[in-house]
């Protein structure tokens, strides 16, 4: 899914179609085992997932999305910002 997405909203667009590539790094431990594994993967040998299969799973994630900030499950912290120094006055 992330492939898909990085290639038809990011790539294609910021190159123009024009070839190109990237590498995705998984350094998560594979089910059944406690021990990181490096694996990489790059672009050009992923399968990429149709329009409509993106489609689809980005609206289930969109409407768990929905129900998740509807429900009273989850609460809202508030975040303290932090003051700028006075005298930096072009970070404000």
């Amino acid at each position: 899914m992330i492939a898909t997405i990085m290639k038809t909203f990011l790539l294609d667009t910021e190159f123009y179609g024009q070839p190109c590539d990237v590498e995705f790094v998984d350094v998560g431990a594979p089910l059944g085992s406690r021990d990181r594994l490096a694996r990489r993967y790059s672009l050009r040998d992923l399968t990429l997932w149709t329009e409509r299969r993106l489609t689809d799973r980005l609206s289930i994630i969109s409407e768990a999305l929905d129900a998740v900030s509807s429900s009273d499950r989850v609460l809202r912290h508030p975040r303290a910002w932090s003051r700028p120094e006075p005298e930096m006055p072009l970070f404000d």
